[in-house]
């Protein structure tokens, strides 16, 4: 490499003055070109394939798919699985905290975790499909909405104060 560069400092003004041949400054922009069209392309193709993840993520949380809301405990089930993982790992999360804020963070997830009666048990048995969405949605997302926040928390006073 270093050689490489003596004969550059070297041959400097002989490079500089050197005529290229006829029709290589227009091969070399039409490669450049095709490489940065390729590049574009690329760039889109990450692009349409993170768009395709995220609609995919979101697609439950706003589709009725069929049949989903047929069985409420089925439901409610789904939505206290997902509650019940996060728990968990907001319990991990607050290991290495201090006593306090362990103990605001326990607190809070106590609150927001355990009932005394489940809620799929005081739903009444005819409510019609669109209603017991709406009643699931209204109940379950503000709840995991919360432990989101609290995972935001724990994270924040884990950060390193400068």
């Amino acid at each position: 490499m270093e050689e490489i560069k003596k004969i550059i400092d070297n041959s400097r003004s002989e490079l500089e003055n050197f005529e290229i041949p006829f029709g290589h400054k227009e091969r070399f922009f039409d490669k450049l070109e095709s490489q940065n069209s390729r590049l574009l392309w690329k760039k889109r193709v990450k692009y349409l394939y993170a768009a395709a993840i995220i609609v995919l993520i979101l697609t439950p949380l706003s589709t009725n798919f069929h049949g989903i809301f047929k069985n409420k405990s089925l439901d409610s089930t789904y939505y206290e699985s997902l509650i019940s993982e996060k728990n968990l790992i907001l319990l991990e999360m607050s290991e290495g905290l201090d006593p306090i804020n362990k103990a605001v963070v326990n607190s809070t997830l106590d609150q927001l975790v355990n009932e005394a009666i489940p809620f799929s048990n005081q739903i009444p048995e005819n409510i019609p499909d669109k209603q017991m969405e709406e009643v699931l949605r209204s109940y379950y997302c503000p709840k995991i909405d919360g432990l989101e926040r609290l995972s935001q928390y724990i994270k924040n006073i884990r950060k390193p104060k400068n």
